[in-house]
């Protein structure tokens, strides 16, 4: 079971990593911890911001974290002069008030602020080596007037409230990566889906059905806020606003942050989008993306990708090695494949994948890049479609 000094372990090393104040670091208690004193090597004055955290009645124990949600309160005990740490600080540098600010307050408020204000997970290990999924969402209590009443000794207490989500061997939904076109997809929430078709039957004698599944079907409802950084969003709100269908990218899925985690790409199209917007809340899009059918004279490809194909000889090629001069996505054959540059990639290929265009009497093997590349294939011709 995680421990929460080992929490607060994790934190500490992260928030002293921010600070950029020379003999300046935190020191983060799991139980009751007393201010820790500055003390002087030569010339240098080594100072410690303090932090007690206190765990809800949930835990089993004060100082153990339950697999589940636990709710934290970390409490740093922060001076409002700025600390002498080096002999080359001057009085501008200790003044306690800048601009009409308490700023050395207003500078560790913005370190907490900058650390926890942000959705994070990681991997953590208790004591016998067992391995636990950590989520967190936190929040920071940021005090707006400083008066008598708040003070301990020249000191005030900024709080951080703590969602901690923690399972063991469980992988925390940041660590699912998810792209659209090779460019992550900044989800609100995201939840795939596979769906099969089912084929019913009862025998004789019986009066139970029982079925077989023919096929599936994959398909993503995904929400994000929209934005101007990301294309999915432009693409989302595109087909909200304009339903130019069949319109083709890349999704790609992998399940975790470990090296072998499993992983898919899929040539998807949106097949529903709804608005949400209200009041001063950032607006967002909830939409929907289905795998879509390779009929090149159905699909549509975003500005930037690349169609082409490969004349054959017949129907009967059985497989097709090619390789490009860029790293990017490509759709051939019915399947998706990452590329890298100069990589020689070998598809298998059935007749189905083939298609006999009349006009120029040739046979075709489609081809969809995610970006403008040089295609080779030894003994064909490749042919953009412009």
């Amino acid at each position: 079971m995680i421990t929460t000094q080992q929490l607060l372990n994790e934190f500490e090393a992260d928030l002293n990593a921010l600070l950029d104040y020379e003999n300046l670091s935190f020191k983060l208690w799991a139980d009751a911890g007393e201010r820790k004193k500055a003390f002087r090597q030569g010339n240098d004055v080594y100072t410690c911001i303090t932090g007690n955290v206190r765990v809800s009645a949930s835990s089993i124990t004060a100082n153990r974290l339950i697999m589940g949600v636990n709710n934290l309160t970390l409490t740093f005990d922060v001076p409002v002069d700025p600390p002498k740490t080096t002999a080359a600080q001057t009085a501008g540098d200790l003044a306690r008030i800048k601009d009409g600010q308490y700023w050395f307050v207003q500078y560790i408020t913005g370190i907490l602020s900058g650390y926890f204000q942000k959705y994070q997970a990681f991997e953590m290990q208790d004591e016998s080596g067992v391995n636990y999924g950590v989520g967190l969402v936190a929040g920071v209590s940021v005090p707006q007037d400083i008066n008598l009443d708040a003070w301990l000794d020249d000191h005030i207490p900024v709080t951080v409230y703590i969602e901690a989500n923690i399972v063991q061997g469980g992988i925390i939904s940041l660590n699912i990566a998810v792209e659209l076109d090779g460019e992550p997809l900044p989800f609100q929430s995201f939840t795939p889906d596979r769906t099969g078709v089912l084929a019913p039957d009862v025998y004789s004698g019986s009066d139970v059905s029982k079925v077989i599944t023919t096929s599936s079907a994959f398909a993503a409802e995904v929400s994000v806020p929209t934005n101007t950084v990301y294309d999915s969003s432009a693409f989302a709100v595109s087909y909200l606003l304009h339903g130019d269908p069949n319109t083709a990218h890349f999704l790609k899925i992998k399940w975790g942050s470990a090296a072998d985690a499993d992983s898919a790409l899929y040539l998807v199209s949106f097949t529903r989008a709804t608005g949400g917007m209200q009041g001063v809340t950032i607006a967002s899009v909830t939409f929907r993306l289905a795998e879509v059918q390779d009929d090149m004279e159905l699909i549509n490809v975003p500005s930037g990708f690349q169609v082409g194909y490969f004349v054959l000889a017949s129907s009967d090629v059985a497989s097709l090695s090619f390789s490009v001069s860029g790293a990017c996505l490509a759709y051939i054959a019915g399947k998706a494949y990452e590329t890298a540059a100069g990589v020689q990639q070998t598809v298998s290929l059935s007749e189905r994948d083939i298609v006999y265009d009349e006009d120029s009497d040739e046979y075709r093997l489609y081809l969809i890049t995610s970006s403008h590349v040089t295609v080779t294939a030894a003994g064909y011709t490749f042919e953009e479609v412009e």
